[in-house]
């Protein structure tokens, strides 16, 4: 009964790594990864990263997104990232895939208080000046990537025991599949929307910001797989999380997190007030489809 209880305690979560996980702490991951309720911390601190993105121009009682997109990108970013480091891993006897998935999903949810960079009020401090804005949040898009990329290395490092080139090269594999096409289709997007019309100043930065990151995560793709190659992952090595233990709910884990949650709610109100009181916010993608409709360029 002594061992099952330490054995309880050893995978049950605590609530400051939910702030240590950030920083890549072992112990913290390896709590992460061996606790089944580090899944529904994990969707209070995505939610958290969605009010951190959405709150200051979109009415989050009315446009729920922020509740549902983020798990979806969240699913897409983890299978696509997880089944290119197991396809490796499996050539030289790694686990099964089903087996392995779910805490690596947990650890890939952990890493959502990242996001917390995009709650910097940029369009308030900056008002009227939407080109500073764009280049700020372009900065912080590429620091949250970053944060994520090497939190998810480390993880790989420190529960699969494959050393960081290997891991590296299979996280940025995955984030560069997904970076080409998500700012490839972004880029076509800004330009289609404005065919025919003189692009503003801030839309030609953003075409040409997701233009840099197409053909970064193009490069970086390929340097990825040489690092796979060159760490001679195929030889050696191997994919090996531990296995989810029987443990009580870790409550203090789960009501810290049900915390952080309600103070971000708590820190939106102001700024959800203020927008419903504005009046409705056009972006220039609601502007160049009006301008496209026949007799629009006609209304002065």
């Amino acid at each position: 009964m002594k061992k099952m209880k330490s054995e309880s305690e050893e995978c049950a979560l605590k609530p400051f790594d939910i702030f240590t996980f950030q920083l890549g702490r072992a112990t913290a991951i390896r709590r992460v990864a061996t606790c089944r309720w580090a899944l529904l911390v994990g969707v209070f601190l995505v939610w958290t990263a969605g009010i951190a993105r959405h709150y200051d121009f979109r009415q989050l009682h009315i446009e729920h997104q922020w509740i549902w997109a983020p798990f979806l990108v969240v699913l897409f970013s983890s299978i696509l990232i997880f089944t290119i480091f197991w396809l490796v891993a499996l050539l030289k006897g790694g686990g099964m895939f089903h087996s392995q998935y779910l805490s690596f999903l947990a650890l890939f949810l952990f890493t959502a208080p990242s996001a917390w960079l995009y709650a910097i009020p940029v369009e308030h401090l900056f008002p009227g000046d939407s080109l500073i804005c764009a280049k700020i949040n372009i900065a912080l898009l590429g620091i949250v990537s970053l944060w994520r990329v090497l939190l998810m290395v480390r993880a790989l490092i420190v529960l699969s025991g494959v050393g960081w080139p290997g891991a590296f090269g299979a996280v940025l594999l995955g984030a560069s599949v997904e970076a080409f096409f998500g700012a490839f289709f972004k880029q076509l997007d800004v330009v289609g929307l404005m065919g025919g019309f003189e692009l503003s100043p801030t839309q030609e930065f953003m075409s040409s910001a997701y233009g840099f990151i197409s053909t970064g995560a193009f490069i970086s793709g390929i340097v990825s797989i040489f690092f796979l190659i060159a760490h001679g992952m195929l030889r050696k090595g191997g994919l090996c999380f531990p296995e989810w233990k029987k443990a009580a709910a870790p409550k203090p884990a789960i009501m810290a997190a049900v915390v952080v949650l309600a103070i971000w709610a708590g820190m939106a109100i102001p700024f959800q007030i203020n927008e419903s009181l504005r009046e409705p916010r056009v972006t220039f993608e609601e502007k160049a489809r009006e301008l496209k409709r026949p007799g629009a360029r006609e209304t002065p």
